[in-house]
């Protein structure tokens, strides 16, 4: 979070400097939704980028820490299929991804939501 709020704080300072006014506005207006709502305006304006990424990021920390499981699934394979949620969640806005065939993105695309819809209720330690 201090990473995000610095990012910001620069990227306003960088406008200043660099006389790029129609940017400030813009700047400050995520720099203030960060610290009131914890995202910026521009994360609305991408959300399902934003949220992908926030769930790659929780995730190889939640394999990391997790004690529990599912009844219905062993624990080996609920972490690797956390594991691929996580690698996916990141593939999917990759420039890598960009250079697939629309096939394979479509295939990617779909055991990302799949695997995200069967472990959404179990996303809990």
């Amino acid at each position: 979070m201090i990473k995000e709020l610095f990012k910001w704080i620069f990227e306003i300072f960088k406008d200043f400097f660099t006389l790029r006014w129609k940017y400030l506005v813009y700047d400050i207006q995520n720099l203030y939704w960060y610290l009131i709502y914890g995202f910026t305006y521009s994360d609305i304006q991408d959300m399902d980028k934003y949220l992908a990424n926030r769930i790659s990021i929780m995730l190889s920390k939640f394999i990391e820490n997790t004690v529990g499981y599912p009844d219905n699934i062993t624990p080996k394979c609920y972490k690797k299929d956390l594991q691929e949620l996580a690698d996916l969640a990141s593939f999917v806005y990759s420039d890598e991804f960009e250079d697939l065939k629309s096939k394979t993105q479509d295939i990617k695309k779909n055991r990302f939501k799949n695997l995200l819809s069967k472990y959404w209720f179990h996303l809990w330690f």
